[in-house]
C-alpha cells in the first residue's frame, strides 16, 4: 500500500513541474548574454590619429583603420602594469583591433610620425 501511496506522490510532483514550465515557459531558458560594448574606432590619417583620446569600459575595444596614404603604427609606449603592449607593425592599408582588458591609460604612437605628434591615448575604466 505504501508504494501506491510513494507512486501517487511522485505522479503528483511530476504533474506539477509539468504544469509550472507550462505557466511560465521563459523561466527554464538561460539569461540572454550581456550586451557587449561597440567597438570604439579611431582613424589613422596622413599623421595623425582620430580621435586622439578614446575612452572605452574595462574589456573594450577599439579598432583602429589606416585611412590615409603614408605608411604608419600603433605603439605602445605606456600601459598598466601587467597589460598587453600588442600594438601593430607598420603599413599603409587595412585595420588592427585589441581589447583592453585592464583599468587604466594607455598610451600610444605612431613611431614614423611621434616627432611630428601623432599620439594617442585609451583610456579604459
Amino acid at each position: 500500500m505504501g508504494s501506491r501511496r510513494t507512486t501517487k506522490l511522485l505522479l503528483l510532483g511530476i504533474t506539477a513541474v509539468v504544469a509550472a514550465a507550462a505557466v511560465a515557459p521563459g523561466a527554464l531558458q538561460a539569461a540572454p548574454p550581456a550586451k557587449q560594448a561597440a567597438t570604439k574606432r579611431v582613424s589613422i590619417r596622413d599623421d595623425h590619429f582620430s580621435p586622439k583620446r578614446i575612452v572605452v569600459s574595462t574589456g573594450g575595444k577599439v579598432r583602429w583603420a589606416w585611412k590615409g596614404e603614408n605608411d604608419h603604427n600603433v605603439t605602445f609606449r605606456s600601459v598598466p602594469k601587467g597589460a598587453s603592449k600588442k600594438g601593430a607593425g607598420t603599413r599603409s592599408k587595412g585595420s588592427f583591433t585589441r581589447s583592453f582588458g585592464k583599468r587604466g591609460t594607455y598610451r600610444y604612437v605612431c613611431t614614423i610620425h611621434e616627432a611630428a605628434g601623432m599620439k594617442g591615448t585609451v583610456v579604459a575604466k
